[in-house]
């Protein structure tokens, strides 16, 4: 199936919930932000969110510096 990160079109295994994806992608969950189709999606709603063909998602890492 197909879907977008961050503007990035990339094809997954489906079905595949969020957290799956997330997990697949090699995305640290600590510190990331996750939102589908413009709507954030809560951390611990995640495992239950089902990605569906042509999602739209936006992920965010926050990171550190000096």
């Amino acid at each position: 199936m197909i879907v977008f990160i961050n503007k990035e079109k990339k094809e997954v295994e489906q079905p595949s919930t969020l957290a799956d994806l997330v997990s697949a992608q090699g995305i640290p969950t600590q510190g990331t932000a996750v939102a589908v189709n413009q709507q954030i999606v809560p951390k611990n709603n995640w495992s239950e969110l089902q990605i569906n063909e042509n999602d739209q998602l936006t992920i965010i890492r926050a990171t550190q510096g000096g």
